[in-house]
């Protein structure tokens, strides 16, 4: 069976149009509105000995407290770098506060700031995601968290 060139010109058309809805078949749409690790710059290992994340409800001062856990799944990165990988995401519907035990230190991480976004994958339809733009940390503003976002505590 011979292909006419209009029927080859419209195959080859017809490829490049699929192909062209395809550009973004792994472009990553959501879960990018929560927090799924913790950065530590310039601490050491026993510094990170005892270290409490503490969620209190969103927009009380820290006052109403929702629950406590304690991060036990810290590992380092480099000698002096760290990272925590939370079993539970922190997210814009409460505040935080992290407590290192061994220093006594605090750190509030509050003030998510959240940004609707459309996307479209590869034949799927439109559909709106989240994603996080920047997080307060002892409201310094933290933004550029990465892919996933992370929240960076420097000593």
């Amino acid at each position: 069976m011979k292909m006419s060139w209009f029927s080859r010109i419209l195959l080859v058309v017809s490829m490049l149009l699929i192909n062209a809805c395809c550009t973004k078949e792994y472009q990553v749409c959501e879960g990018l509105d929560t927090i799924k690790s913790i950065s530590f710059v310039n601490f050491t290992a026993n510094e990170l000995d005892s270290v409490y994340l503490i969620s209190y409800e969103l927009n009380t001062n820290f006052q109403a407290k929702i629950d406590s856990i304690q991060l036990d799944s810290i590992v380092p990165i480099t000698s002096n770098n760290y990272k925590a990988i939370l079993h539970n995401d922190l997210n814009h519907h409460a505040d935080y506060m992290l407590f290192i035990k061994s220093s006594s230190s605090t750190y509030t991480i509050s003030d998510f700031s959240i940004m609707q976004e459309s996307c479209q994958q590869c034949g799927e339809k439109n559909y709106n995601y989240s994603y996080l733009i920047s997080v307060a940390v002892n409201s310094v503003l933290q933004t550029n968290l990465g892919n996933p976002p992370q929240i960076v505590i420097e000593q």
